[in-house]
């Protein structure tokens, strides 16, 4: 009778091809799972660079908006001496548009006017809002700038009289000197044409 030697036996291990064939599996999970983790990480920061700019989009029309519903029918004396309409704006103008508008945040309550000069211009493909600490100049002041929207290839404006007819620009082609001084249109629309967004309009209603 034949028996078996219990230290006889002995565990069976790897051989080399089967541990290449592991390895050459782990490897190919590994580039999937990294593949996978970088076209995620590449969509959310597409997402989060696409959410920027749509949020940079909402200030900068919520700014020009703002500004826009609180227009004023208050004239400019330049340094020349020469007064120039509350708003002024057109294809032609630099800037397109410039009003005076009330609501000038005051916070620490110092002795000036609530009335402020803003403009909103593009250049280098960027819309800016120029605003001015005074009214009517001696000296020629110096602007302050902000950049609301980047991206901006041109801005253009239309603009409702008290008839209303829409004008391209304000006051109207060959209206009368000083008509228009204290006079503002009852809306006007903005259009901007932007590289991301395409043609992006706003109409805004102006207090009467």
């Amino acid at each position: 009778m034949n028996r078996r030697n219990p230290h006889a036996s002995r565990s069976r291990g790897f051989t080399l091809i089967e541990i290449l064939v592991a390895v050459t599996i782990l490897i190919i999970l590994a580039v999937a799972a990294y593949g996978g983790l970088n076209a995620l990480i590449k969509a959310r920061e597409i997402t989060q660079e696409h959410d920027r700019h749509f949020q940079q989009l909402q200030l900068a029309m919520a700014t020009i908006t703002r500004d826009l519903r609180q227009a004023s029918t208050r004239p400019v004396r330049l340094t020349s001496g020469v007064l120039v309409p509350a708003m002024m704006g057109g294809a032609n103008n630099i800037p397109a548009l410039a009003f005076t508008r009330a609501g000038r945040p005051n916070p620490l309550l110092l002795s000036r006017s609530g009335l402020q000069r803003v403009g909103y211009t593009v250049e280098d493909g960027k819309l800016e809002r120029i605003s001015f600490d005074v009214l009517d100049r001696a000296i020629a002041p110096t602007p302050q700038r902000q950049t609301l929207l980047d991206g901006v290839q041109a801005i253009s404006l239309a603009f409702m009289d008290a008839q209303h007819q829409s004008r391209t620009h304000w006051p109207p082609l060959n209206s009368e000197p000083g008509t228009f001084l204290s006079r503002n249109p009852i809306a006007v629309k903005i259009t901007l044409d932007t590289k991301r967004w395409g043609e992006i309009n706003r109409l805004v209603l102006l207090a009467q």
